[in-house]
């Protein structure tokens, strides 16, 4: 089974999403569940771009 790295814990998963949170950060980013749900809360630049599964 493939995995892929969390942008922000630097841990690999095999299921993660992917998403813009930043104004300024047009790229799109990987997070495991745990940091997307702290990410997306309450910001308004948040943009739910998939869920990539290995």
């Amino acid at each position: 089974m493939r995995k892929k790295e969390c942008e922000r814990c630097k841990k690999s998963f095999s299921k993660i999403y992917r998403l813009r949170y930043i104004e300024s950060l047009k790229k799109w980013v990987f997070m495991c569940e745990a940091c997307l749900l702290e990410v997306k809360k309450d910001n308004e630049f948040y943009q739910y771009g998939g869920t990539w599964k290995g």
